[in-house]
């Protein structure tokens, strides 16, 4: 299920290393992100890798 598998954004960041074939390294995003401010930053972090 897309909506609770990128909900978090932990996923999306891994995908776009991945799709862009670089690694990402874990300490830029929130590995297993406790509150909704970091879900939103690890989202936004997964857009700055879309550009």
């Amino acid at each position: 299920d897309l909506e609770s598998q990128f909900h978090d954004g932990v996923h999306l960041c891994l995908l776009m290393g991945l799709l862009e074939g670089f690694f990402v390294p874990l300490y830029e995003f929130h590995l297993t992100p406790h509150d909704f401010d970091q879900k939103v930053h690890n989202v936004a972090f997964a857009f700055e890798l879309m550009q």
